[in-house]
């Protein structure tokens, strides 16, 4: 259990979507939830159901992938720079905030990422309309993977299954 809560950074803002504050090893709960604003306890009760479906533990990515896929979230691959070399939580941001800086397209999205490996978070607008990782650890000097976005003015958010 992460005992210390963070600082808020340029790219990080605290955040715990566990409705008893909870720090544990809740993420990909957390993160959906979170992305989707779909309440804690529905993201949890639908991936249970997914997990009896396809036989995976909810926290197994060919689990919580077909859920956010169910939700409206699309699959990208993991993103890479010119160079090949990937990145970090950080320049991640850092790129969806040049890249939509002067954006009046008046959409955002919100994105579920895997990062470090096993970890999985919400990247969305702060009140600054900044893209930020929103978790209970800052974990944004890790790499980003895969990721899942969906554009939050076409996704209708509500309660799960």
């Amino acid at each position: 259990m992460i005992k210390k809560i963070p600082k808020n950074t340029s790219c990080f803002t605290y955040f715990n979507a566990n409705p008893k504050d909870k720090r544990s090893s809740d993420c990909v709960v957390r993160a959906i939830s979170y992305a989707s604003g779909i309440s804690w306890d529905s993201v949890l009760d639908d991936l249970v159901v997914f997990a009896h479906k396809y036989k995976e533990m909810p926290s197994d990515a060919k689990c919580f992938s077909k859920y956010l896929e169910y939700i409206g979230f699309e699959k990208k691959k993991q993103p890479r720079k010119m160079d090949n070399t990937k990145y970090t939580g950080k320049e991640f941001c850092e790129l969806l905030n040049k890249k939509y800086k002067d954006s009046k397209c008046g959409f955002s999205y919100d994105i579920v990422a895997n990062i470090g490996g096993h970890h999985i978070v919400a990247i969305r607008l702060d009140s600054d309309n900044k893209y930020k990782v929103f978790d209970i650890w800052d974990c944004t000097d890790k790499t980003i993977g895969n990721y899942w976005v969906c554009d939050s003015k076409m996704y209708h958010k509500g309660e799960g299954l």
